[in-house]
């Protein structure tokens, strides 16, 4: 008996780059992979992991840009956006020059100049393609740049830079609501709750972020993982842990997710329950992490065999469901089987 691995199948979603007709699966273990938004069909590979020539090795973000037709890669190991046309070629010569190595940051790009956020570390000893690197303290917390590295205007980082330690523990969350205000957020982990955490809104025509809603929750216990937001609300997520142990997901307690109206401010604990699919609850983390660019929010299931069972459940209950969406959910719930991949589900906001 053999095991054979299907080139669609990954082992892990640390994070998703989406555009008008394709998202890009970002792995730690496997290569990132290229798919098509209507029907979830697999395209291909965009090169693969190792240290050689257009390849790569910690990837914390994508970009698809089907202008260009090419895919863009940010590793952390490089001080340069990678390319890649969409069937996953290096291309060398469309390289994006940065000045200097993107911890934790993202990336929007235009015809002519990128805009960058980062999370800037102080001075310190950086990991670089397996050699240990002596690197300068990050000056800017984002900048504009054109498409040969040459930065056009900057905001410092002065304000929020941490120690090179520290910033692994720490993540940046940017969306774009608007294209003229991008949020930017840093997320807590493993440090002390007073700290806070706040959400940033950056003005593009100024060059100047402002702090658009902080968090402080008074309970010694409580870890806060993330706050961001969408066109309605503020949500902000926090962790308690079992007393006594590390903050690792085996020893979680209770994750509460805070849900903000931005016209009113009044707050309040919710619950996010997938109704259409299979009634389960979804675990605020990953809702906090899959709000994009667009206001799309994508979850996924961990267990292909929970989730045929569920499809089965709301099919046979739901007796109002348009005749499409029925057709869709039952062609799902039959493709599923014991070695099927996890399945991606992407939602977009109601408008009200």
């Amino acid at each position: 008996m053999r095991s054979v691995t299907v080139p669609e199948a990954f082992t892990s979603i640390p994070s998703l780059a989406i555009s008008e007709n394709y998202f890009l699966v970002i792995g730690t273990r496997t290569p990132c992979k290229l798919f098509r938004r209507s029907d979830g069909k697999y395209l291909n590979d965009v090169s693969r992991r190792g240290q050689g020539p257009g390849e790569y090795w910690l990837i914390n973000g994508g970009i698809i840009d089907e202008q260009r037709e090419r895919i863009y890669l940010i590793d952390s190991q490089r001080d340069y956006l990678m390319a890649y046309d969409m069937n996953g070629k290096y291309m060398e010569e469309d390289n994006i020059p940065l000045p200097g190595y993107i911890q934790w940051g993202k990336i929007y790009l235009n015809k002519d100049n990128a805009l960058v956020f980062t999370t800037p570390a102080d001075a310190g000893t950086n990991k670089i393609l397996g050699n240990f690197v002596e690197t300068l303290a990050d000056k800017h917390l984002c900048w504009v740049q054109d498409l040969k590295g040459n930065v056009l205007k900057s905001t410092p980082s002065d304000r929020v830079i941490m120690s090179i330690e520290k910033r692994h523990s720490n993540v940046l969350y940017v969306s774009r609501l608007s294209p003229e205000s991008p949020i930017y957020t840093y997320t807590i982990h493993q440090r002390d709750v007073y700290q806070g955490d706040t959400l940033y809104h950056y003005n593009a025509e100024k060059n100047l972020f402002y702090p658009a809603y902080t968090t402080i929750l008074t309970h010694n216990s409580y870890t806060l993982i993330a706050s961001v937001e969408s066109p309605l609300h503020y949500y902000t997520t926090h962790q308690i842990y079992k007393e006594g142990q590390i903050n690792s997901g085996g020893n979680l307690k209770k994750c509460r997710m805070i849900q903000v109206d931005k016209k009113t401010g009044k707050a309040r604990y919710i619950r996010i329950v997938n109704d259409l699919i299979s009634g389960d609850e979804v675990v605020p983390y990953f809702f906090q992490t899959w709000i994009t660019d667009n206001g799309l929010v994508i979850t996924y299931s961990n267990d292909p065999l929970e989730l045929k069972e569920g499809l089965e459940k709301v099919l046979k209950t739901n007796t109002k469901m348009e005749a499409s969406l029925r057709e869709r959910l039952t062609k799902l719930k039959d493709s599923l089987h014991e070695e099927s991949n996890n399945v991606i589900f992407i939602y977009k906001f109601k408008k009200e």
